[in-house]
């Protein structure tokens, strides 16, 4: 197989990739119906999703400058271990009893 052929191959498989990944998305949905639930349950209060803010360097410029989030999630215990400004921030919002739950 030619470089050609080959990089032609590759591109079509990691656009098919693409769009499987646009389309589904599991914990889209739960977090759009925990959503829901806790609007209509508190209508005072606006709670909203930002699917692009999962960046912990986006995270520490936003709660450096005022404007982090109010609720963090995190998928695992190491990345606030391996991310000391992170665990703070997070400690300081949220308590130690938090950092254990994860």
């Amino acid at each position: 197989m030619n470089t050609t052929k080959f990089l032609a191959v590759l591109f079509g498989c990691l656009l098919v990739l693409s769009g499987i990944a646009a389309i589904w998305r599991p914990n889209r949905d739960l977090h759009g119906q925990q959503i829901a639930a806790s609007n209509e349950k508190h209508p005072d209060l606006l709670l909203q999703l930002d699917y692009g803010n999962s960046g912990a360097q986006k995270i520490i410029l936003q709660s450096s400058s005022g404007v982090g989030p109010d609720i963090l999630k995190t998928l695992l215990r190491r990345n606030l271990e391996r991310n000391p400004v992170l665990k703070k921030l997070y400690l300081e919002q949220f308590g130690e009893a938090a950092c254990k739950n994860l």
